[in-house]
């Protein structure tokens, strides 16, 4: 009995070991999967800021619709009238042939967003007892009543319109040469003195079906 019990409080030790062992690794299981999972930065940071997207409309069905924004309304004709100089001989009073008399030279800067028709441009002096006008006609339905005004482009006339008027859109130059007078008529003379001036009036319509009439003063210098 004195050799056995050894043996016996030996296997007793290892058993209680074995016992509190399993144990502790049990209690450690049981800690690390009670622990909630963690939330990583990159989710925080979608949650507080969402896309595009997210800020669009939904439709009772669920569909991502995007805001409609208003078209931008187009910006008005633009318009400027200048003196160049009275030292081309390109007209004369009744038409575009020459007659040895310096004519008027303007220059006139049309920016227009939407197509018009142009149908009449207008040069009136009236200074010193004096009425005069000259006509540049491109509305076959208008009579000119002045005297002659031709109309460059690039430096090409600008013949008259088929019907009721002739058709410009965009950025448009053109070079008015108002006819010199000698006698015109048997009693017009007028010779572009610097320090006189004239009203510009220019006639169109828009796209709309609209009709403008435009003005501006000029001195010659």
């Amino acid at each position: 009995m004195k050799y056995r019990f050894p043996s016996l409080l030996v296997f007793v030790m290892l058993s209680l070991i074995v016992f509190l062992s399993g144990c502790g690794s049990s209690k450690t299981a049981s800690t690390t999967s009670s622990n909630p999972p963690t939330t990583s930065a990159n989710s925080s940071a979608q949650t507080q800021n969402p896309s595009p997207l997210d800020t669009a409309s939904k439709t009772a069905n669920g569909q991502l619709t995007t805001p409609v924004v208003p078209a931008a309304t187009s910006a008005p004709e633009s318009m400027n009238i200048s003196w160049v100089d009275a030292k081309s001989d390109v007209l004369n009073p009744i038409d575009d042939n020459l007659d040895g008399i310096m004519d008027g030279h303007f220059h006139l800067a049309l920016q227009l967003p939407q197509p018009v028709m142009l149908e009449s441009i207008f040069i009136r002096y009236s200074e010193f007892g004096k009425e005069l006008r000259w006509d540049g006609i491109y509305n076959n339905h208008l009579t000119p009543a002045g005297y002659n005004l031709s109309v460059f482009e690039n430096g090409i006339l600008v013949p008259p319109g088929p019907d009721t008027g002739i058709k410009k859109s965009g950025q448009v130059d053109l070079d008015l040469f108002a006819a010199g007078l000698n006698n015109a008529k048997g009693r017009d003379t007028f010779s572009f003195d610097p320090g006189s001036h004239f009203q510009i009036e220019l006639n169109y319509t828009t796209q709309a079906g609209e009709h403008k009439k435009w003005s501006a003063n000029v001195i010659s210098q």
